[in-house]
């Protein structure tokens, strides 16, 4: 057990010091290259944030535990828009404005959608003796990435852009440096989370499905958390929310995508409970926007969210 809580330590030190450096190197690079803040907050921002999702899922599917992999995403998405945007709001409340309803909400509803129509071939086909994420079904999900993301580009072409001043630039050594220094943390970072989390597993008599969906999702989520509380502060919530739904989008197109190109992911039908929570409140934001004009989470709704989470995750420990 000691072992367990030294790996988890030190892999969410890894995870917060590499998701700082790949976010400084990308970005950093990406204003020399002249690209809009606006995309560059959009993609690179939310792509250094699911990294470690990522890296812990190829390690899932090298170390053939594919209940890690999927608990990490469903419940790293949970986190993020429960616990973590309950926390925000709470700290400063969240404003959703019409145009990000409009236009990023919808595509979180699809990516939860694509999710459970791939996931559940059994379901699907009587016949099939197994559910799984296969290579074919990762490179959909590659393809909806990439769809995802020249859509962002075409929007970013449309919409009003601001200057900002989040974006820290370095030479072009040192983002090289950074981003070769991040990759290095990642998968350390990833490779003791995993050896924790079977530690966790085996020691407590869990299963990986259980370590999946509360430890590792949220040692995964604290870049997200630590970026949300920042902004929070700082008035930027809004941009907290953004940051929020393009990681939980990411988490599925880019992090399960991607591992599930290197091997067949399994998929267990008790997830189904888990998706169904992120397919409900996803729902429920879509239609929120044809209802309100501007929907604010305040203080008291991000309380809420936050107890929501906690009985989530009391309901998965205890049942």
């Amino acid at each position: 057990m000691f072992s367990g809580i030294i790996l988890i330590i030190t892999s969410i030190a890894l995870i917060l010091f590499s998701s700082h450096f790949l976010i400084l190197g990308s970005t950093s690079l990406a204003k020399k290259a002249g690209i809009p803040d606006l995309l560059t907050g959009l993609i690179l921002v939310s792509l250094g944030s699911s990294a470690s999702e990522l890296v812990f899922s190829i390690l899932c599917v090298h170390y053939k535990t594919p209940d890690l992999a999927i608990g990490n995403i469903l419940g790293s998405n949970a986190a993020n828009i429960l616990l973590i945007l309950g926390i925000s709001a709470t700290i400063r409340s969240v404003r959703i404005s019409n145009i990000f309803q409009q236009k990023a909400i919808p595509i979180l509803l699809i990516s939860v959608l694509a999710f459970t129509a791939l996931a559940n071939d059994q379901i699907i086909d009587r016949n099939t003796s197994a559910s799984m994420f296969s290579r074919i079904d990762g490179l959909i999900l590659v393809a909806l990435l990439i769809l995802y993301i020249l859509y962002l580009i075409f929007l970013s072409q449309r919409l009003p852009v601001h200057k900002t001043e989040i974006i820290h630039q370095v030479s072009l050594f040192q983002s090289l440096f950074f981003l070769v220094i991040s990759i290095a943390g990642f998968i350390a970072g990833g490779v003791f989370l995993h050896q924790s989390a079977v530690i966790f597993s085996i020691d407590n008599q869990l299963s990986q499905r259980i370590i999946g969906l509360t430890l590792v999702s949220i040692v995964t989520s604290i870049p997200e958390l630590a970026s949300a509380i920042v902004l929070a502060v700082k008035r930027l919530p809004d941009i907290a929310l953004g940051n929020l739904i393009g990681a939980n989008i990411l988490n599925v197109f880019f992090a399960l995508g991607i591992a599930s190109t290197f091997g067949s992911v399994h998929y267990n039908l008790l997830f189904n409970f888990d998706i169904s929570i992120a397919l409900v409140f996803s729902i429920f934001l879509l239609i929120s926007t044809y209802i309100k004009k501007m929907m604010t989470i305040d203080r008291s709704e991000g309380i809420v969210l936050i107890i929501i989470y906690l009985l989530y995750l009391s309901y998965l420990l205890i049942f």
